[in-house]
């Protein structure tokens, strides 16, 4: 199979969902013309891999094995990613897992209070992924605890004050949290 074919089978045939959050496609493409190599940096789950559809370098993940040189740093431009905003991750919930809008919002609120926690026994706050994921989960009958007991608590930690936590914002969102205490 030669060089063309081998990039074709890969190609995407269709435009991955994603939202632009602030001017990055425009920045990438001048980077592109002007041959300066970006680095995509941000916290885990925050549309990075789906804006780039590529590898990259990812320096908060296991950074002590891939950190760059200052040096070396200095041969790129970056591009910064932050989770994106609760209306923004709403739409991203509501069409990737067919949830209804205000379902959908919950889930993005209570991602938002979940990464409040990052630095408080959390190494990385919930993804937008996971947030889909729990979406699904509730589309195929799972109630939204189970759903993200299951896609982000187990998930995210094994130490039981941390989980704790996560546990008492979900039901906090999901409206049991007083029966869960009784």
């Amino acid at each position: 199979m030669d060089e063309k074919h081998v990039i074709d089978e890969f190609r995407l045939s269709f435009k991955p969902n994603y939202i632009e959050q602030d001017d990055e496609e425009r920045i990438f493409r001048a980077a592109f013309i002007s041959k300066i190599p970006l680095i995509v940096k941000g916290p885990t789950g925050c549309g990075k891999t789906r804006f780039m559809m590529v590898l990259s370098y990812n320096p908060g993940y296991q950074s002590i094995i891939k950190d760059l040189k200052e040096s070396t740093k200095q041969r790129f431009g970056s591009l910064v990613f932050g989770h994106p905003s609760v209306n923004v991750e709403t739409h991203i919930i509501q069409t990737e897992s067919g949830l209804p809008e205000d379902e959908s919002r919950k889930l993005a609120e209570l991602g938002s209070k979940i990464r409040e926690l990052k630095g408080f026994g959390l190494d990385e706050g919930v993804s937008s992924r996971l947030l889909v994921y729990v979406g699904r989960l509730i589309k195929a009958g799972l109630t939204p605890v189970e759903a993200s007991t299951c896609a982000i608590s187990h998930t995210l930690t094994d130490e039981a004050e941390v989980w704790s936590a996560i546990q008492n914002i979900v039901h906090l969102y999901f409206g049991d949290l007083m029966e869960n205490e009784q």
